[in-house]
């Protein structure tokens, strides 16, 4: 009985992780096993196959035959109704997961009458821990001034603001730092190649170097299809961002602080990236406090939301 029950539960994640994927992108079979493989799921294709030809049975994949270098490849999408249904176990998925941390909910930050002269005014504002917070807001309307107060990058002209109920004033600015991470709009990259960049971060702060599995594991999650010893300056705009972002990553902070981190990637990389980070967040349980201007994004991966305009005193910001 119980076997069965863990049988339906695992077969229950799989589908969902391949619905999530055939709606991003037409999928086919082997590539799905790679993937499926990335989250721990370890599945023969003698057991996938059989699975997608069941959701393409029940009307949640679409099947499309295309000749690949002379052999016809399979790829799958999903339908409306897959897509109702995806949607349906995220919004279930989301609940649970808020229900099951009610208990241990605690503010990782409180903010207490902080007043930055003409820019922003906060009687009263928490974040919660473990949750993917995201900072929405018109240009202008102070969403990177409240990032870099965070972690003391910034000090207010008036008020109090703590972390996990100890005042930042008093804490070792370093030290908070490495605990409460930021990772800027514009990414710094140092002179070197790929690997320098992602272990520079972990030199600094005295951690043992990263190992080349580690590095090209996050690369890969980041979409980074680079080698490590390639030139990080020849990268693009956007590359450069998902480098940084990568190095963060490796460092395993408490707390991301991300300034707009997707800002120069397109729309489809952005979504797999953050999702991909989103899920990575969960198991340990992390808390990302996110700016970006993309309500969509924010929609995608947000537990908690702060609307800057209710705080900014900059004219024209409402």
């Amino acid at each position: 009985m119980e076997d069965k029950v863990l049988r339906k539960l695992f077969l229950g994640f799989i589908q969902i992780h391949i619905l999530h994927h055939a709606k991003e992108q037409p999928i086919f079979g082997l590539w799905m096993l790679e993937e499926l493989k990335e989250h721990g799921y370890s599945l023969s294709a003698g057991t996938l196959y059989p699975i997608l030809h069941t959701m393409e049975s029940d009307g949640l994949l679409v099947k499309e035959e295309r000749n690949v270098e002379g052999k016809i490849r399979k790829y799958y999408r999903t339908t409306e109704n897959g897509n109702r249904v995806l949607e349906e176990a995220q919004k279930k998925h989301t609940n649970c997961s808020r229900k099951s941390r009610i208990d241990r909910r605690v503010n990782m930050f409180e903010l207490k009458n902080v007043r930055v002269n003409g820019i922003i005014h906060i009687d009263d504002l928490t974040i919660p821990a473990n949750q993917f917070t995201c900072i929405l807001g018109p240009s202008g309307s102070g969403k990177t001034t409240l990032l870099r107060l965070l972690n003391d990058l910034s000090s207010p002209d008036e008020g109090e603001i703590s972390f996990k109920n100890e005042r930042v004033a008093d804490i070792d600015p370093l030290q908070l730092r490495r605990t409460v991470l930021m990772v800027p709009q514009a990414p710094v990259i140092f002179d070197g190649s790929i690997e320098d960049n992602l272990q520079i971060g972990l030199a600094f702060s005295r951690k043992e170097a990263a190992g080349v599995e580690e590095m090209e594991s996050v690369l890969k999650l980041f979409m980074l299809d680079k080698k490590l010893n390639d030139e990080a300056e020849n990268l693009s705009g956007g590359e450069k961002q998902r480098l940084s972002w990568a190095r963060a990553m490796l460092l395993d902070p408490e707390v991301f602080l991300l300034d707009e981190p997707t800002s120069a990637l397109d729309e489809e990389t952005a979504r797999t990236v953050l999702t991909r980070f989103s899920e990575y967040t969960k198991q340990p349980s992390k808390t990302v406090i996110m700016i970006t201007h993309s309500k969509t994004l924010a929609e995608l991966v947000a537990e908690n939301t702060i609307e800057m305009s209710r705080y900014s005193l900059r004219s024209g910001v409402s």
